[in-house]
């Protein structure tokens, strides 16, 4: 009798999980499209967001400085634009320099 009972109570609970397993639904192929569209709008809007956050904290900083110093950040960073591209300065500027 409690033998009976006991396989009866594992019967239904392994019945029980099987109907709740067919309940779920299964992913389909557009929901999965529409999930990955909706990360990549995501990670685009992040993207654009970090570059204005970084836009304006350039504009700041620019803006806390002096004129002299605004300046010459502009001359060092032409300089530094020239040297990146591996060109070399007007050749009169050359003969004429110090060094």
């Amino acid at each position: 009798m409690v033998k009976t009972k006991y396989w009866i109570l594992i019967f239904i609970a392994l019945f029980a999980a099987q109907v709740f397993a067919y309940g779920q639904k299964q992913p389909t192929k557009q929901s999965l499209k529409k999930r990955m569209k909706e990360l990549d709008q995501k990670q685009a809007q992040q993207k654009q967001e970090e570059v204005e956050l970084t836009e304006y904290l350039k504009a700041k900083h620019q803006e806390n400085q002096t004129k002299e110093v605004r300046k010459r950040m502009k001359k060092s960073k032409k300089k530094a634009i020239r040297n990146n591209q591996n060109k070399k300065q007007f050749f009169i500027v050359r003969w004429f320099s110090k060094y």
